[in-house]
């Protein structure tokens, strides 16, 4: 039936089942009641000509879908390790036939992103400018960090020369300076995850940084990656627990899975006395008095298994947790197993170059312990940096590579 507007007098095609309803004007917004008899009925739900026009299209009422789009790159619900687990992106066929049968102008990028997908790819992209230099605008602090730890790791250290010193120390600074070490290796284990992050979202630098203050984040990240570490290391132990039962040796388990011993060390005050006593009795030997035993660092056959097992399969814990397929903290995935075979060009050269930087880590640390420790592990920590950050681009890479595969 036709009705007219009272204030804009406009004429208005509407259905007859709407009469009595109050009804809103499209062209000036004026509510008003459809039909005079409909006055002495109750009061019932207005209805919006916006909706129900046919002249009008329809609107798109989904803004908030889009920016979350935009935002994330999808609109599924945020994971709990949204900010720190990558979301791996696969390329469409339609970008491949593009690729394929694209201009020659297109086809130059194509051929270049398609040869980052290789062994030679992944190592060229470890010594790629754009990273650097973002690594390096956010190296200060992270250098500053790593200097705090070494010099209170090293201090530690010089203290520490035998069983009851090793007690003494640690019942009076040990705890507080484990505590300190902890909070301020948060934020370079933080670094550490986003440059892994980022490298294998497959750009060029790393987008995101740890946020300044953000302390909660980095503890947070910092457990994780704890926690990788952990389940490495057990499995590792096993490892190294099998080795010892299957390889057949004469050692006795102490010594197989010693860290640390023992020597008998010389008191310096009594050489030249004994030296001039060798010299009195004609060159014979003169046993020399004995002050202390003192502590030692003497690595059994056990920890050499653990690392050479930790240099493999940490990169597969890292790899696997990144997988999207696999639940966050499941650090086992069947397509990292089938890449061992499918990239195994990836995999050797991954694991070559971490054996190369925790080696030399673990050779810092051992001839630092020996020799000078607090002069060591000071000087030495910025170090760190370069093969914290090395390591991560490392493991990123192959875990893109992978992904792409």
């Amino acid at each position: 039936m036709l009705v007219r507007c009272p204030n804009c007098q406009a004429q208005l095609n509407v259905r007859d089942e709407l009469s009595g309803k109050m009804a809103r004007c499209p062209k000036c917004s004026e509510q008003f009641r459809i039909g005079a008899e409909s006055a002495k009925t109750n009061p019932l739900p207005s209805v919006d000509f916006d909706a129900t026009s046919p002249q009008r299209p329809k609107k798109l009422k989904r803004p908030a879908a889009k920016e979350a789009e935009d935002e994330f790159g999808s609109i599924e619900a945020p994971r709990l390790l949204a900010a720190t687990r990558t979301v791996k992106k696969k390329e469409s066929d339609d970008e491949s036939k593009e690729s394929a049968g694209g201009s020659a102008s297109e086809d130059q990028p194509k051929r270049r992103a398609i040869s980052r997908r290789s062994t030679l790819g992944m190592l060229a992209s470890l010594v790629d400018g754009a990273f650097w230099e973002s690594a390096l605008r956010h190296s200060a602090y992270l250098a500053g960090c790593l200097v705090i730890v070494g010099g209170l790791v090293g201090f530690l250290t010089g203290l520490i020369h035998s069983a009851v010193v090793a007690g003494i120390v640690l019942e009076i600074i040990g705890i507080p300076t484990a505590f300190m070490v902890f909070f301020m290796m948060c934020y370079p284990t933080s670094c550490f995850w986003k440059v892994v992050i980022g490298s294998a979202e497959g750009g060029r630098d790393i987008a995101e940084w740890p946020e300044g203050g953000n302390f909660g984040a980095w503890m947070f990240e910092m457990l994780f990656v704890g926690y990788m570490i952990l389940v490495s290391l057990l499995v590792c132990g096993g490892i190294a627990k099998l080795g010892e039962v299957i390889v057949p040796h004469e050692m006795p388990k102490e010594e197989y899975w010693r860290l640390i011993g023992t020597e008998e060390e010389i008191d310096a005050t009594s050489i030249p006395g004994k030296l001039l006593a060798k010299v009195a009795k004609g060159g014979k030997d003169v046993d020399m008095e004995v002050a202390a035993p003192r502590r030692v660092l003497r690595v059994g056959p056990a920890w050499v298994t653990m690392f050479l097992a930790f240099v493999v399969v940490f990169p597969f814990v890292v790899v696997s947790c990144l997988e999207p397929s696999t639940p966050t903290y499941v650090p086992w995935s069947r397509r990292v197993w089938m890449s061992l075979i499918r990239n195994f060009p990836a995999w050797l050269a991954s694991i070559v170059l971490s054996g190369a930087i925790l080696g030399a880590a673990v050779l810092l640390v051992v001839l630092g312990a020996a020799y000078a420790p607090f002069l060591t592990f000071t000087l030495c920590s910025p170090l760190g940096v370069l093969g914290l950050l090395l390591y991560g681009r490392l493991l990123g890479r192959l875990s893109w590579l992978i992904a792409r595969t």
